[in-house]
């Protein structure tokens, strides 16, 4: 007399292919909902104030502790020159009489005030008629 054996079923392991499908369309959902930031060109330590707001720019100005300009991982006037062809292409999509973009300006700690105030003009020149300074709201 000859006993077969009971194949071996597969057990589990078709129940985790709707977990896979479920995470797969919750990473594509944090994907297209994740705000997308442009890298800094240079690492700034932001003054820091009693309270703070998110800042809701369209475009974000980098100034490092000796003054110097940087946008999208570009360092000086060529950060500056970018910086007004953005905005040029920002106002080719929207209207910007109806709402101007908005800078945000990220300084370090250390940067002088005097470099502050010199990019200020160039910014109006550029037409941008919002600036806004970003700070750490962590505390003094």
């Amino acid at each position: 007399m000859r006993i077969n054996p009971q194949p071996k079923t597969r057990g589990h392991a078709d129940g985790l292919l709707p977990l896979i499908d479920v995470v797969c369309v919750l990473l594509i959902f944090f994907l297209i909902a994740a705000r997308m930031a442009p890298a800094a060109p240079f690492a700034v330590d932001l003054p820091r104030v009693a309270a703070g707001d998110e800042t809701r720019s369209t475009m974000a100005l980098f100034l490092s502790p000796t003054g110097q300009p940087g946008f999208r991982r570009m360092v000086g006037d060529v950060a500056l020159a970018e910086l007004a062809r953005a905005r040029e292409t920002f106002c080719a999509a929207t209207d910007c009489a109806a709402e101007p973009p908005l800078v945000a300006v990220h300084t370090d700690q250390k940067t002088p005030a005097v470099a502050l105030t010199r990019i200020m003009p160039q910014l109006a020149a550029m037409g941008f008629q919002r600036v806004e300074l970003v700070t750490d709201g962590r505390g003094a």
